[in-house]
């Protein structure tokens, strides 16, 4: 990768254009736009972090938009022939077995290779040591919320009843959890998540959720019907 230093208001990719680079904030602000002069759209704001640029290697597009920078920062730059054979090569292995996990879970089992294949591209690897605190009962649900499955390891949930936490369930590899808040519009988290022991789960965000768990809806109806009528056995 080569650093390239950038000034306020210059331009690193402009929409239209053939793509040559994937770009890395080290610092810096940076702004994504679409269109131009009245009919400007913003589409995203990078701070001090974040990546740009890949979806035209990715995909040998053009540009989809503009991203400038709005204050002094530095970027650093990978070429298409190093994205393509590194890094777009790890992608499509992790997709592969994300897939598999998805094709293994019941809930999954319906969707078409496609939509199976979607949902695996926004999912995001993430680890738990024993004791951590994944969900918390009463967290409101907010754009950065996610909805996870068990890749390995062992997650419990409690809930309060009469003031005290209490055991309402376990859950291992091929299960999923946060998504009733997710459905349910205006809500909270239903109940405390916590890794039994280290647990890798897979993170899908909110808006991928909404975008792509369409087809498997009647399921997660389902779901909901369960846990309501066991919180009024409780």
């Amino acid at each position: 990768m080569s650093r390239r230093e950038v000034a306020p208001n210059e331009v690193i990719i402009r929409e239209g254009e053939g793509g040559d680079n994937l770009y890395v904030i080290q610092n810096g602000v940076f702004e994504a736009v679409k269109g131009s002069g009245d009919d400007e759209k913003l589409l995203f704001k990078y701070e001090g972090a974040g990546a740009f640029g890949e979806l035209a290697l990715m995909y040998n597009c053009r540009r989809a938009a503009t991203v400038r920078a709005l204050t002094e920062g530095v970027v650093w730059a990978m070429n298409r022939t190093t994205f393509r054979s590194i890094v777009l090569a790890g992608r499509v292995q992790r997709r592969a077995r994300y897939e598999k996990v998805l094709g293994d879970m019941e809930i999954f089992r319906s969707l078409s290779a496609a939509n199976r294949s979607s949902i695996a591209d926004c999912l995001v690897s993430e680890t738990y040591e024993a004791g951590a605190l994944i969900l918390r009962e009463g967290a409101p649900v907010q754009t950065d919320s996610r909805f996870f499955i068990i890749e390995d390891g062992a997650v419990e949930c409690r809930k309060t009843f009469e003031g005290q936490k209490k055991v309402v369930g376990s859950m291992g590899p091929g299960e999923f959890f946060g998504e009733l808040a997710l459905i349910r519009q205006n809500s909270t988290r239903a109940a405390d998540c916590i890794a039994v022991r280290t647990t890798k789960v897979l993170a899908l965000s909110r808006d991928a959720f909404e975008r792509l768990m369409g087809p498997v809806e009647e399921i997660l109806a389902e779901q909901i019907t369960h846990y309501d009528t066991k919180n009024v056995a409780m």
